[in-house]
């Protein structure tokens, strides 16, 4: 699964305190990018509608403006899953 983008920006001190909280929530399911980052800017090439504004990028779907949050908290407990599986199969291991 790759891991979604989260658009930020980096001048708000709320916004980035958000973003660092976000990402390891996640598990390593999301990673951060400031909106005027170089990685931005190659997103909004992509995906014009992003340029400038809080959004979510995970695979083909994006979500902008107040639906980041909902979506932010699927990631997440995607992230968290995914982390909990991989312990029970490093454990699953250990016992064999």
């Amino acid at each position: 699964m790759p891991e979604a983008i989260l658009l930020y920006r980096a001048s708000c001190l709320r916004c980035r305190w958000l973003a660092r909280l976000a990402t390891p929530v996640a598990f390593g399911a999301m990673r951060r990018v400031p909106l005027d980052s170089g990685a931005a800017q190659q997103l909004y090439e992509r995906l014009p509608q992003t340029r400038g504004k809080l959004a979510l990028i995970e695979a083909d779907r994006v979500w902008i403006g107040v639906e980041v949050v909902p979506a932010g908290l699927g990631v997440a407990a995607r992230g968290l899953v995914r982390a909990f599986r991989s312990c029970l199969a490093a454990l699953a291991t250990r016992r064999s």
